[in-house]
């Protein structure tokens, strides 16, 4: 027995055994553990709903914010308020895109998102 038949893949195919068969690409909690993909799964539930609440509360608020445009005048603080009501929709959207949906440039997508986060979320 040469040294180059003692390292030779035997003939079972990567079909037939299950510890050499990829998982499968088109599933994206494949590649990762049970529990790992379990935790992703559920944050990104989380995050669609946040997102959710986010858009039904402006939906719920408009008039009022119509009216608070409407009735007085246009300065500094409700500039910053309709700023900070906008930027939190944009972000949020762009993580349950990112997130959720198969992105052609994901790195774009993720440096928009970021530069949201870095200018209208300083704490973080």
């Amino acid at each position: 027995m040469s040294l180059i038949s003692a390292y030779a893949p035997q003939s079972a195919s990567a079909a037939e055994d299950p510890a050499v068969a990829l998982p499968n690409p088109f599933t994206p909690m494949a590649f990762f553990s049970a529990d790992i993909a379990a935790q992703l799964t559920i944050a990104n539930y989380v995050m669609v709903g946040i997102t959710a609440i986010q858009i039904w509360d402006m939906l719920v608020h408009f008039v009022d914010e119509y009216n608070l445009v409407r009735r007085h005048r246009i300065r500094f603080p409700i500039i910053v308020y309709f700023i900070s009501r906008f930027a939190t929709l944009a972000i949020l959207l762009g993580m349950v895109i990112i997130n959720t949906a198969p992105i052609r440039h994901c790195d774009l997508s993720r440096k928009i998102v970021s530069i949201f986060l870095s200018h209208f979320c300083p704490e973080l």
